[in-house]
């Protein structure tokens, strides 16, 4: 079977050294074009495949970078994970996964402990503070994402474009009495929203924002805000996030709302089951492939010493059917 052949059995077979046949494998180029030949045709003919992980050990490598996300049950970070492993999958490197349950302690636990094994860490919407996580990892490049701040390096989507987004949205429609759910207070994406909220109620005279509560960014997070929405008679509501959104609905439908006849909602992210929800979800989409294509990119750069800090990914509006005109 192939996974019981060796790089020695392929050296064997080439009639060379077996550190010629890693050099074919991970530098063809140093190898002369007759002896690349036999190895290649010597792979072919055991159906060698090679060991990723043990590719670079020479050099001090690993050939793998690892990412760290606070829940992988949520479609956001999970499409993230899978575009950085679907990216690094064509370099020929591994990718480890770590779920820190949203912990900080073991958020620093994986930093610690994958920083000894692998080229680089990706962490996705850290829990702790970006800085002391830089520097638990003891030199290994760290990538955050959705997090700015610091000399860390960073790809965040832009949050004051998307607050932006779902109001002047919601504005065009009619809308001037309208409810914003917020994120946990900790979150680095809550603050820079609250900020721009703020600066709107203070310039559009015109808009009648009530910022309710903090909660969790997931389903329950927002159907615990049906009854306040309910109560302050909006005709919109801005979640946080599209898994908030959706609980919103579904709690607002609970106490006889209909959406969009009644009110009006708007979700972020983009994810895919916003779109097949009945009514289905306005949402402003964030770009979540390209968000892990740029976290590899910037990861690479770190890598070979290149220090790019910030990366802005613009989202951008797609209409469905949870928004009407007022």
């Amino acid at each position: 079977m192939a996974n019981s052949v060796t790089l020695n059995d392929v050296a064997r077979l080439a009639g060379v050294h077996p550190g010629t046949v890693s050099r074919v494998l991970s530098r063809p180029e140093l190898v002369n074009s007759q002896t690349r030949e036999k190895v290649i045709k010597a792979v072919e003919e055991t159906g060698y495949v090679p060991n990723l992980a043990a590719r670079h050990l020479a050099g001090g490598k690993s050939a793998t970078i690892a990412i760290i996300v606070p829940d992988i049950m949520n479609p956001f970070f999970a499409a993230i994970a899978h575009s950085v492993q679907y990216t690094a999958r064509r370099s020929e490197r591994l990718v480890l996964f770590a779920d820190c349950n949203s912990s900080a302690m073991e958020e620093r636990e994986a930093i610690i402990s994958l920083a000894r094994n692998v080229d680089g860490i990706i962490v996705c919407a850290p829990v702790s503070d970006p800085n002391e996580l830089a520097k638990a990892a003891l030199g290994v490049p760290v990538v955050f994402v959705n997090s700015e701040g610091g000399k860390n390096t960073s790809v965040v989507i832009d949050q004051e474009a998307i607050i932006k987004l779902a109001i002047e949205h919601l504005m065009v429609l009619g809308h001037t009495n309208i409810a914003v759910v917020s994120g946990p207070r900790s979150f680095w994406s809550t603050k820079i929203r609250n900020k721009v909220l703020s600066n709107l109620i203070k310039s559009r005279r015109e808009l009648n924002i009530s910022l309710l509560k903090a909660v969790e960014p997931n389903f329950e997070g927002g159907k615990s805000c049906a009854k306040e929405i309910r109560s302050l008679r909006v005709t919109a509501v801005a979640a946080f996030n599209d898994l908030q959104a959706l609980g919103v609905i579904v709690g607002l439908t609970g106490f006889g709302v209909g959406v969009p006849n009644e009110v009006s909602v708007v979700g972020s992210d983009g994810l895919p089951i916003g779109e097949i929800m009945i009514p289905s979800l306005t949402s402003i989409v964030a770009p979540l492939n390209r968000i892990g294509e740029v976290a590899l990119e910037l990861m690479d750069k770190r890598i070979h010493g290149e220090s790019e800090l910030l990366v802005k990914v613009s989202p951008y509006l797609i209409p469905r059917g949870s928004t009407a005109p007022c």
